[in-house]
């Protein structure tokens, strides 16, 4: 239950992130790191 909102947090914090930079780049980055995270965790 943790470690699914975790991931919910780092998704949100990603596209925020992608949003502040204007660029949809961040958002495939981050979101291949929060799946390997997932996977590892």
């Amino acid at each position: 239950m943790f470690r699914g909102g975790l991931v919910v947090v780092m998704a949100i914090a990603a596209i925020a992130e992608a949003m502040a930079s204007e660029s949809f780049v961040p958002i495939g980055i981050s979101l291949a790191i929060i799946a390997v995270g997932s996977a590892i965790l």
